[in-house]
């Protein structure tokens, strides 16, 4: 409802007061969002208890509702019936033509690039005298005359596009309703379309007032404010404030220049001749101003008691009138000096006096003066200024309902002390143009109303009380108010603006307009590419910090050590006599330990095959059911038998298993604990987590016998290592970028740095000194390990469950222990215990950039945002021009021959005609076909690649990858040659594709940022010279440059796919086989959809830009 209200409805009353063609379609706009909001609130009310009964409010809605619809269905009336019109070339024979200058024409045909003869006939024209050798130009030179006098009649371009639209492209078609129309006899229709138009005039001027009212009731209802007898008090300051918010609105109108044709605008009143007699009638904006003061004044005497009525009257009241009868004699006062027949009066001494009757000296001392010409009525800002001095000394129950008080009090002060400098401004340089002059000081004193009307509106006994009982001060409501006004005035400023929609369309017309998008697509980019440079920066990042209280990191004792290093070196014994054996043994084996320490085993077998290899093994997994417990949720600790390395995890596996026997020891545990030993890194952490969801696949994994409750969190131990470590890097990369919430990983960091003194490290960083470099380094690392997607360690694969988790992997040789990792193991599983809810309240969404210093995503979504939309400027440009016409070939003409004079078309609008070169109304039409089934079938070809990488055998990844490259540089050459032979593409055709392309492009970039925004990126860096390559446009008649096409084809073929994971294998030092396997895995276990991505999105439109720009094509 708020956007249909505050954003589409204004737009639409906007162009509708400028009989704008667009006026309907933003109306219908409305109507369909206004739907959806009133089906939600009918939702709501039938879920939810009427908790104000018999509300204004609803009521108000629906009737508002129904008055937008009948607003709507008359636009279609008029639209319509305009049309009727347009079709049968009806004109008015009494209409004055348009004056449009020669230096109007002139100008009109170098913008657009027309060659026009300078001697051309106007529609009233005879025709004598337009030769050449004759003198006779008077048809012309008059209208030159006009034009410099008659500034009001010239129209806006698009205003004839509108008309030549209806008329060419028969909009209304060969509807019923269009039949109907027909046959009603014209006569008949101009005396219904005069109804309709003064009702759609009506509806124009009072549905804003109207939706503002409707606003603030809903806004009534929603705070169950005004109840009982409060709602005379409510009633008295939401009127009385939404008359000044008004009022401040008004007054930013005629800053803007609205009204300019009653002088309103602080500009010179047109007289008659220039505007029709009845805009010249209007009285001045002071006289209005005086008027609404008189008129609340005597209205409001008789409703200052109204809330005591029948009760004595207290001072309070009397106060109150007071203000009142001020208002009605200033009212009146201002009206008295508004009026020229009493100026007049008063200058009837001097005028007629007897001692001046035989002065015959220079007229220039009887002249009016210059200050005649201008209203200056100082009397309502005057009234307003005493209102305010009142208001903030005016005693109150509470001290925050008279700090409220003073604040639009001192509000309405500034607006008359702003007025003031407008007057005096005006006084030492009056307006001497029909045009808007917009003094500056108009801008505050608009804003100062709108706000002090806003504060007015909460100053009301309802509102301070709920301030007072939030425990909140006067200034809450202040800086509030200040922030809304700002925004209003902003968007107030948009919507006036908005009436000069066909100025603003015209400008579609103008090739200069075209030059703009390059620049502004690479300004996107590079402040893109910068916003990310500086996120490192200690201005841009932030501190990292506990959002959920009950975890308490590091806040209780830990006991693990001591006789349990001894079991733990037991237990390693074991795992490294395991080491050689089969996963039959390696599984028996733990499943006995578990059981000697008491616990419940199970067992799950798995295999999977991809690429040709089958990925198979056992998992081994107990359950520590918690005696405070219920059995509904688990935290989990997790040790593969081989890490991501392909490495024995000896130290990882012995010490899970001695913490699973010290845990079976507590009694202190409300979650159940789940131990789990997995064969490998990847695959059985996948295969246990789908199992405990029953979202596996039984053919390749086995269900599991065991299970507990909803997983809370997820602790992975890996240490591989033989001897003593020197930190904890953390890893906490989580498929298709997913990352746990940031709560978790910085518990472990406060508990492993703060409690136990151990370092803590992250992407592979293992000395970070916290210079802008490292932060930079550990950034990027962290975008392309997410950008990638793939699983970075058995905690990947929980992470697509919303089940938060991290790995704990040691490095380094230093002077830490097993029992140090096992004790942070055991005071994070302590702060797991205490959660009350699942991790919700940090964010899931951030870089790191150090253990401790981190941005959130809104703080580096923007970046990939720019990215994306630099291809959606280009997307609308070239839009733009694939809808303009044909430039006509310049021809060079000697001195024998005569240019042909071009074809002139009468055009027809409100009541005026006028004759203007036909080429200018032009209309290209968009050939949309088969740009649209090219661009589609492209994006269903990238399903072949996605089916070639994702099922190959291991032995032919690397050759498959080969040949897709060779062929890749083959077949842009090849599609543009079939192309050229079956179907032929036109300019309009290249440019429509390329604009569809880079539409999907950046939709799909944009919507994937909010997901991965490491992968959007930098695929939008990769693609980002498609938004640079631009062809000849359609009225260039210049053939294509081959070699742009060339040194265009190599570029892009630098930057396909294939050649940049050539380049990324190399860089990385890594073997093509090797990701394309890692791919394959994710794609058939994991669920990885990067691949997706890079084929379905990025490859298409890599493709079609070297299609484009192929010199064959």
């Amino acid at each position: 409802m708020t956007v249909a209200w505050f954003i589409v409805l204004p737009i639409g009353v906007m162009l509708s007061l400028a009989r704008s063609g667009l006026a309907l379609s933003t109306q219908l706009a409305f109507l369909c969002v206004n739907a959806l909001g009133l089906l939600l609130g009918i939702v709501y009310n039938d879920k939810t208890p009427d908790l104000y009964e018999n509300n204004i409010h609803h009521k108000l809605g629906w009737a508002l509702t129904w008055i937008v619809l009948a607003q709507t269905a008359m636009g279609f009336i008029k639209f319509c019936a305009d049309a009727r019109k347009a079709d049968q070339g009806e004109v008015d024979e009494q209409a004055a033509y348009i004056p449009i200058s020669t230096e109007a024409m002139s100008e009109h045909q170098r913008i657009l690039g027309i060659s026009i003869p300078d001697q051309y006939r106007f529609s009233h024209d005879s025709g004598q005298g337009t030769e050449p050798d004759s003198s006779g130009n008077n048809s012309l030179s008059s209208m030159e005359e006009n034009a410099d006098k008659d500034f009001h009649r010239t129209d806006h371009q698009s205003g004839y596009e509108d008309r030549i639209d209806i008329r060419e492209r028969g909009v209304t078609g060969n509807s019923a309703f269009n039949k109907f129309l027909q046959r009603v006899p014209l006569a008949t229709l101009k005396r219904v379309m005069r109804v309709v138009n003064f009702l759609l005039s009506m509806i124009d001027r009072s549905i804003l007032l109207l939706g503002f009212v409707a606003i603030t009731s809903g806004i009534v209802v929603y705070g169950g404010i005004f109840k009982g007898s409060n709602i005379f008090n409510g009633l008295a300051h939401f009127i009385k404030g939404g008359i000044f918010f008004w009022y401040g609105l008004l007054t930013l109108g005629r800053w803007m220049g609205c009204f300019a044709e009653y002088g309103w605008a602080w500009n010179v009143k047109p007289p008659v001749g220039v505007v029709s007699p009845r805009k010249a009638a209007v009285p001045s904006a002071e006289f209005v101003e005086s008027f609404v003061i008189f008129f609340y004044g005597s209205t409001n005497v008789f409703l200052e008691h109204l809330a005591a009525w029948g009760g004595a009257w207290t001072a309070q009241d009397l106060e109150h009138v007071s203000i009142s009868i001020m208002f009605l004699g200033g009212g009146l006062c201002g009206m008295l000096v508004e009026s020229r027949r009493v100026r007049d009066f008063l200058n009837t001494t001097i005028l007629i006096s007897p001692a001046n009757r035989g002065f015959h000296s220079d007229k220039e001392p009887w002249d009016p003066p210059r200050t005649y010409g201008f209203s200056m009525n100082p009397i309502p800002g005057l009234i307003i200024l005493l209102l305010g001095l009142m208001m903030s000394s005016h005693h109150q129950a509470s001290m925050v309902s008279t700090m409220v008080h003073k604040q639009w009090g001192t509000l309405l002060v500034g607006f008359s002390l702003a007025r003031a400098v407008t007057y005096i401004l005006i006084y030492l340089s009056p307006p001497s143009s029909f045009l808007p002059s917009r003094p500056p000081s108009e801008i505050i004193a608009s804003f100062c109303l709108i706000s002090g009307g806003l504060v007015f509106m909460a100053s009301n006994k309802n509102t301070v009380s709920a301030i007072e009982s939030y425990d909140l001060n006067a200034m809450f409501i202040f800086t509030v108010t200040m922030g809304i006004t700002a925004l209003l005035m902003a968007w107030s400023i948009v919507v006036f603006a908005v009436k000069e929609a066909p100025t603003i369309l015209a400008l579609r017309r103008d090739p200069r307009l075209l030059k703009l998008p390059p620049y502004l697509s690479a300004s996107c980019l590079v402040v893109g590419v910068v916003w990310l440079l500086l996120l490192p920066l200690n201005e841009y990042s932030r501190q990292t910090y506990i959002s959920e209280n009950a975890l308490l990191p590091g806040q209780v004792h830990t006991y693990f050590g001591g006789s349990e290093q001894n079991i733990f070196n037991a237990y390693k014994h074991e795992v490294q006599a395991l080491a050689d054996k089969e996963q039959d043994e390696i599984a028996g084996k733990l499943g006995e330990i578990f059981s000697s320490a008491g616990l419940k085993v199970a067992r799950q077998k798995y295999a999977y095959e991809v690429a040709g290899i089958t990925h198979g093994g056992e998992n081994v997994y107990a359950i520590i059911h918690a005696p405070r417990g219920d059995a509904t949720e688990a935290i989990v600790l997790v040790a593969a038998w081989r890490n991501t390395g392909d490495e024995l995890n000896q130290s990882g596996v012995a010490l899970v298993l001695t913490l699973a026997r010290y845990f079976k020891r507590w009694s202190l545990w409300s979650k159940d604990i789940i131990v789990l030993i997995t064969a490998d890194s990847k695959a059985g952490p996948q295969a246990w987590v789908d199992a405990y969801h029953d979202e596996h696949s039984s053919s390749s994994v086995d269900p599991l016998p065991l299970k507990s409750g909803a997983l809370q969190g997820v602790v992975v131990v890996d240490n591989a290592l033989d001897h003593r470590f020197e930190s904890l890097h953390i890893v906490y990369d989580g498929i298709n970028g997913q990352l746990p919430n940031l709560d978790l990983l910085n518990t472990a960091v406060a508990i492993a740095s703060g409690q136990m003194g151990i370092g803590v490290t992250l992407q592979r960083m293992w000395k970070h000194g916290d210079s802008y470099k490292e932060r930079l380094q550990t950034m990027l690392r962290g975008m392309a390990s997410q950008g990638l997607g793939h699983a970075s360690g058995p905690h990947s694969s929980f992470i697509p469950y919303h089940i938060d988790a991290i790995t704990l992997q040691a490095v380094g040789d230093g002077w830490q222990d097993e029992m140090a990792m096992g004790r942070c193991v055991e005071s994070t599983f302590r702060s797991l215990n205490n959660l009350l809810e699942h991790f919700h309240q940090s964010f899931f969404f951030y870089l790191l950039m150090q253990a401790n210093r981190f941005v959130s995503i809104g703080t580096y979504l923007p970046s990939a945002m720019l990215v994306a939309v630099n291809f959606s400027i280009t997307a609308i440009a070239l839009w733009i021009q694939s809808g303009r016409p044909p430039a006509p070939k310049k021809v060079a003409f000697t001195n024998t021959e005569k240019a042909t004079e071009p074809e002139m078309e009468l055009v027809e609008h409100d009541g005026m005609r006028a004759v203007i070169p036909k080429a200018s109304l032009a209309i290209a039409e968009r050939q949309l076909f088969l740009p649209v089934t090219f661009v589609i079938a492209i994006h269903f070809l990238g399903t072949i690649p996605l089916y070639i990488f994702n099922n190959p055998t291991h032995a032919s990844l690397s050759l498959t990858l080969l040949i897709f490259t060779l062929f890749n540089l083959l077949l842009p050459t090849l599609l543009a040659t079939i192309l050229s032979h079956t179907y032929p593409l036109t300019p309009n055709h290249t440019l429509l594709i390329r604009c569809l392309s880079l539409l999907l492009l950046g939709m799909f970039l944009a919507t994937l940022a909010t997901l991965n925004f490491s992968l959007a990126f930098l695929i939008g860096l990769l693609s980002a010279p498609l938004s640079f390559f631009y062809l000849p446009s359609p009225h260039d008649n210049e053939p294509p440059n081959p070699v742009f096409g060339v040194l265009a084809s190599v570029l892009l073929q630098g930057l396909s796919p294939p050649v940049v994971v050539y380049a990324a294998c190399w860089f990385w030092g890594v073997g093509v086989e090797t990701v394309l396997e890692e791919a394959a895995f994710g794609w058939r276990v994991s669920g990885l959809w990067t691949q997706v991505v890079v084929w379905c999105v990025w490859w298409p439109a890599w493709l079609i830009g070297a299609v484009v720009v192929n010199p064959v094509l």
